[in-house]
């Protein structure tokens, strides 16, 4: 029997990422009930974008913490091209570049912003400059560590995360819900009551997710590691194995 047969379980991640999740899951029997509670929009101004892409070749390091900053800033970019390292805080964002022809130079086992600042430890960034494109409203750890170290450091927001307008019918007492960033949690909470899925186990695919979980007084069941969504899915079988 496979791990899910007859659970259904909630993605909330935004649709144009879901995808491969949703395959795992379906993968182990799970009814997998897709709610996206994340948009993907622009930033309010592409100003600072526009500034570091004109200087793009003058960046020793672009460091990115996400598939989606990936996107955004080369959709942007059109045709220049970095000529600076790069670094990815996972494996997800690591292919996002190399859809854009990019080789990682580095990436952490802790696929996280302190996994970075570990990663980047030996690296001799003092006085080098490094290009930081990333989501509206993210944390400043990285930036902070980096300039700490001598670093001229460009942090510069590439998109937003919103809630979306509406939601497909969001079903009542599911087996699991799932959780791939802090905004997931925040805006689940905004867009749906808490008591249509007080009962469901919590999957979280990360530290920072986790946290934002247990801010909101919120049940971590089980946390991904490393921070990868075939992670996450196998913490949840070992899970639910355990349980029976």
């Amino acid at each position: 029997m496979r791990a899910f047969e007859g659970q259904r379980i909630v993605v909330t991640r935004a649709a144009h990422q879901s995808q491969g999740l949703v395959r795992l899951l379906e993968a182990e029997g799970a009814q997998v009930l897709h709610c996206p509670v994340i948009a993907i929009v622009p930033p309010a101004d592409w100003t600072p974008v526009d500034r570091a892409i004109a200087e793009i070749e003058a960046f020793a390091w672009l460091i990115f913490t996400s598939a989606n900053a990936v996107e955004a800033f080369f959709q942007r970019a059109g045709g220049r091209g970095a000529k600076g390292r790069m670094a990815a805080v996972g494996p997800a964002t690591a292919q996002a570049l190399s859809r854009w022809g990019y080789t990682v130079d580095l990436m952490p086992e802790n696929h996280i912003a302190e996994g970075l600042i570990a990663a980047l430890a030996n690296e001799d960034v003092a006085r080098k400059r490094i290009l930081l494109p990333r989501a509206a409203g993210a944390r400043d750890a990285l930036p902070k560590a980096l300039a700490a170290r001598g670093a001229l450091v460009q942090a510069v927001e590439v998109y937003r995360n919103v809630v979306p307008p509406s939601l497909p019918e969001f079903p009542s007492s599911p087996d699991w819900v799932t959780f791939t960033s802090a905004s997931t949690v925040k805006n689940l909470l905004a867009l749906v009551p808490r008591t249509q899925w007080a009962e469901a186990k919590l999957a979280s695919i990360g530290p920072e997710t986790s946290t934002a979980l247990r801010q909101h007084r919120l049940p971590v069941t089980v946390e991904a590691s490393p921070s990868t969504q075939e992670a996450l899915v196998k913490a949840m079988t070992v899970w639910d194995n355990s349980a029976q």
